[in-house]
């Protein structure tokens, strides 16, 4: 993946018990060569067909937006997803061990590795999240 080339992917669903809550800003979580360029949310599922990762930015798919979460939680017709796009901030692996969601009711942090690399990426499976 080319240094500052933006890479969109899915992260995870969700829903909001006290709904509707508004998404406020991701902030990843001890980043390295790895910076946040956009978010958005949707309804979970989509329609039509779901990529699950792209090249460009999540809100050039006018299917995403920084709406408020709907609730409340009534599987499977109220779920959100949450894509996010990132891209490497120099020559080397790019790598953030999760990420905060900040939103108008508190903070949530998803465990989830992120990484991006030049070429082929380091098997990483036997690394653990901090």
């Amino acid at each position: 993946m080319p240094a500052d080339q933006p890479l969109a992917m899915v992260t995870y669903t969700f829903c909001a018990e006290g709904g509707p809550v508004r998404l406020i800003g991701i902030t990843l979580k001890d980043a390295t060569n790895l910076t946040v360029v956009d978010w958005g949310v949707r309804d979970y599922p989509p329609l039509g067909v779901d990529i699950g990762e792209w090249n460009g930015r999540v809100l050039g798919d006018k299917s995403f937006s920084h709406d408020p979460v709907p609730g409340p939680c009534r599987h499977p017709q109220r779920l959100s997803e949450l894509d996010i796009s990132v891209n490497r901030s120099g020559d080397e692996v790019g790598i953030a061990h999760g990420f905060e969601v900040e939103t108008s009711t508190g903070n949530l942090f998803v465990r989830m590795r992120i990484m991006l690399c030049p070429a082929a990426c380091p098997d990483s499976s036997d690394m653990s999240l901090p």
